[in-house]
């Protein structure tokens, strides 16, 4: 991966030719990058747009979509709705004019949201303004709403609504705290990466010291360090290194097991530990992670048919992996039909996997068929 304030505006057309040949992570590199195109401050905006995603969403970059699509493949993203989803997008835009112009202006953005302002990247239309003016005085436009109803049902409706509103209030206010709690860390760890003296940090430079100060750092705030140990763990098994993706992983779950046992994150994480057994080899601890982590999002209510559809395509691999085929191929099957009801570009992968186990059993024309799909 190129290193986070590098990008620089080249004059010299030698120089510009050289950077071409740079080294660089592909699946983190901007288009740009991989097309020899001129690199500019811009390709930085990409790389940080997409590790944010992959915090916020909770999953690597290969799963975000292919790189000409991503930027509308997250925008689609349900944890990614709204401004939230919008701001990514614009970091992901795959023309690099289009792009926030600096580091700087993206991190301007992530206040304005998450102090309720309108963002720079929406149109100020008098709707989108009045929404921002409302949700930043929530109070005072519930008492309205209040008020109009009181009128029209009662005593006894107004009672129950107010109920509700408490409720979707406390639920919203989770909500926020967390996103808030997992932006700021992350605000942290992005001034970092602005050229120091004595040199450049690299994202492995953010990704352990992420690792080291996430204890403290969010020491009051355990279900998003939670979920940022279950993302930085992830980070590391891409890297190949598996004691230490499994330990930030493990961790992840334990604090889930304590405060939010038998939901969706908690679900999420258990499979998280299945994906780095499954890429260190050992394919009976995957399985047996995978299969409880459907079995806890059988359990949630707010789990979705995107995590049910990611868990049994990571559970097909298993069993393949451990030649159980036709129990593969149940689970692969069941992933590829539900991406495929929610027109997600991860049907691809899945029924790539499918047509990988199928070509195992002799069944080739069935293969064939499940990889020319998956194009």
């Amino acid at each position: 991966l190129v290193d986070f304030g590098v990008a620089k505006l080249l004059d010299d057309p030698a120089a510009r030719e050289a950077t071409r040949v740079a080294p660089m992570t592909p699946l983190y590199a901007a288009p740009e990058q991989l097309s020899g195109g001129p690199i500019t401050v811009a390709a930085d905006v990409w790389a940080l747009g997409l590790v944010l995603a992959e915090v916020l969403v909770g999953v690597p970059a290969a799963d975000l979509g292919d790189r000409e699509g991503m930027s509308e493949s997250v925008r689609r993203r349900p944890e990614l709705r709204g401004d939230l989803g919008t701001i990514v997008s614009h970091a992901l835009d795959p023309d690099p004019a289009r792009r926030y112009r600096s580091a700087g202006a993206l991190a301007d953005d992530l206040e304005r949201f998450l102090e309720g302002r309108p963002v720079s990247v929406r149109r100020p239309t008098l709707r989108y303004r009045l929404t921002r003016f409302v949700g930043r005085h929530r109070i005072a436009a519930a008492a309205i709403v209040v008020a109009h109803i009181a009128a029209g049902l009662g005593l006894g409706g107004i009672l129950w609504q107010a109920r509700e509103a408490r409720r979707e209030r406390d639920l919203a206010r989770q909500q926020a705290l967390r996103a808030e709690q997992v932006t700021a860390f992350l605000r942290d760890l992005f001034s970092s990466a602005v050229p120091r003296i004595g040199g450049e940090p690299r994202v492995r430079d953010l990704l352990d010291e992420g690792a080291d100060r996430i204890d403290v750092g969010m020491a009051d705030a355990p279900l998003a360090r939670a979920e940022l140990l279950e993302t930085l763990g992830s980070a590391y098994k891409w890297l190949h290194e598996h004691e230490r993706a499994e330990d930030l992983v493990a961790e992840a779950v334990a604090l889930q097991e304590e405060l939010a046992a038998g939901s969706r994150d908690h679900a999420v994480a258990v499979a998280s530990l299945g994906g780095v057994a499954l890429s260190r080899g050992d394919h009976e601890a995957a399985r047996a992670h995978f299969q409880r982590a459907l079995d806890l999002l059988g359990d949630s209510p707010d789990a979705t048919d995107h995590d049910r559809a990611t868990i049994l395509n990571s559970l097909g691999m298993a069993d393949s992996a451990l030649g159980d085929l036709e129990t593969a191929l149940v689970s692969l099957r069941e992933s590829a039909t539900l991406f495929a009801g929610l027109g997600d570009p991860a049907e691809a992968s899945a029924r790539g996997n499918l047509g990988l186990v199928l070509d195992k059993l002799g069944r080739h024309g069935e293969a064939e068929a499940e990889h020319r799909s998956s194009r």
